[in-house]
């Protein structure tokens, strides 16, 4: 039996006309076939088919006589076309469809009830078109996927989706959407996943989750819009949310009760803000986070009042957390102390100038630091101690002239980087023999300036031995001989 019919008519204008009878073909193929031209028969010659695919055809109307009553087509692809509108009595003999892919087309109009006959569908995809007002999709009991993103979507109006009963994700990014009403996404029972990125929303109003499952909405993406300000308790019944997407906006401030209510948060994404104040308690609610990303902002210093408040509370599971690319200056002592179960830790890329001895003690599980690219002079001899399980450690780009001595001997680290730093000889020999010798691997850069060779550049001495004191590396003016050493290889 044929099961599969793959187009093999080139890139030319081509005519399917008296094809001979294929009625067990199932699968047919004929996407970036060139201009495709249909009689009237269409496809009723294919009466089991089940999958088609018809992008990059030029097709630019769908005709009600290519298919039969009585069809079993379950899947249509018909995206990358020319499509400008979508008619009922077009689409009325798809009853049977399942999923259907209108993307990428140049659609417009959609007439009320278009897909009315479509009972069955639970994926439907109108993405990449010039969708300008939310048309009334019908009772579509069975739709799980709707995608409506890359339109040019203005507004949702109240109750718009309200016959989408069992509709689970629902996307609408990169439209024009700067206002959301409140309802907007009522009877949305079943959601899980809703993203509205890429839009010029610039508040959240509480009443636009009113409708919503407080307990199925999964995840929230918000990303690269105009919000400029969290109210307080925005998000006070979206308990069951685990992923929430607000980076890519112009949040300048956090408050206490900014994330109130979001028990089940799990990933929180506030990257790409302009935040600078961030108020006690913060983040101590949010007793099942696990990752928190807060690079690309304003932030001076950071401390560990945003992780407890008075009751003693904060976000114990937290293992991944990302500063990097801020203003940072000062991380006060203690900052980590209620986030023990911490394994990734990165303030990379700011302009830190030292390191509380026992910063990192509380983090006995550590497993990769990144401390690179800032203005470290030395790291204090106790800073590694209990930080037994390091498998990456980033120490480049700073201002380190020799590594201290340290109780903790890394049996488990796998990755080091080091260029970029004043190193004294001495000293960097003594890295790079440990390192090889344990069979570390360490980032190169060969066509660096700050490589000479295969080794990195390093500052002679009038000593053989690694002088572990700043105050010695300042009197040898090792920083300087170091920067004169770069211009001329420069």
């Amino acid at each position: 039996m044929l099961k599969h019919f793959k187009n093999t008519i080139g890139k030319s204008e081509k005519k399917i006309e008296n094809i001979p009878s294929l009625e067990y073909v199932l699968h047919l193929d004929v996407s970036e076939a060139g201009t495709l031209h249909l009689s009237d028969v269409g496809f009723r010659g294919f009466s089991q088919l089940m999958f088609l695919n018809m992008s990059r055809t030029r097709v630019s109307a769908i005709s009600n006589s290519w298919f039969s009553r009585s069809n079993n087509l379950q899947t249509l692809d018909i995206s990358w076309n020319k499509l400008f509108s979508l008619k009922e009595h077009s689409l009325r003999t798809l009853s049977k469809i399942i999923v259907a892919n209108f993307s990428h087309n140049e659609i417009e109009d959609i007439e009320t009830f278009a897909f009315d006959a479509m009972r069955q569908m639970r994926v439907l995809d109108l993405s990449h078109n010039r969708i300008a007002s939310l048309f009334d999709l019908g009772d579509l009991p069975a739709l799980e996927v709707l995608n409506l993103d890359e339109n040019f979507l203005v507004e949702l109006p109240p109750n718009g989706f309200s016959k989408l009963r069992r509709l689970q994700t629902l996307t609408l990014s990169q439209n024009t959407l700067s206002v959301l009403h409140d309802a907007c996404f009522d009877g949305l029972d079943q959601l899980k996943l809703l993203n509205i990125s890429g839009n010029r929303i610039s508040t959240i109003r509480k009443g636009i989750f009113e409708g919503l499952s407080t307990i199925r909405l999964q995840q929230l993406d918000f990303n690269n819009n105009d919000i400029s300000l969290i109210e307080l308790n925005d998000f006070q019944d979206l308990h069951s949310v685990q992923i929430l997407d607000l980076s890519g906006n112009s949040i300048k401030d956090l408050q206490e009760h900014s994330f109130y209510g979001l028990n089940s948060l799990r990933k929180l994404y506030l990257f790409n803000n302009d935040i600078l104040n961030m108020q006690r308690g913060t983040f101590a609610a949010l007793q099942n986070l696990e990752e928190l990303d807060l690079s690309g902002n304003s932030l001076q210093s950071l401390s560990a009042d945003v992780f407890t408040n008075s009751a003693g509370t904060s976000p114990t599971k937290l293992r991944k957390l990302f500063i990097r690319r801020n203003n940072l200056i000062v991380i006060q002592p203690h900052t980590f102390d209620r986030i023990l179960n911490l394994d990734y830790l990165s303030v990379a890329f700011n302009s830190i100038s030292s390191l509380d001895e026992n910063l990192f003690t509380p983090l006995r599980k550590l497993k990769k630091l990144h401390i690179n690219h800032n203005n470290l002079e030395d790291l204090p001899a106790g800073l590694f101690n209990t930080t037994l399980r390091l498998q990456e450690l980033y120490i480049d780009y700073n201002k380190l002239s020799f590594f201290p001595d340290t109780s903790n001997d890394f049996s488990d680290l796998i990755k080091v980087s080091l260029v970029g730093n004043p190193w004294q000889c001495p000293c960097l020999n003594e890295i790079l023999d440990w390192v090889k010798i344990r069979g570390i691997e360490y980032k190169r850069a060969t066509d660096s300036p700050f490589f000479s060779g295969l080794k990195p550049i390093c500052v002679v001495t009038p000593t053989n031995s690694c002088i572990r004191s700043r105050e010695t590396a300042k009197e040898f003016r090792i920083a300087e001989k170091y920067e004169n050493s770069l211009n001329l290889k420069m």
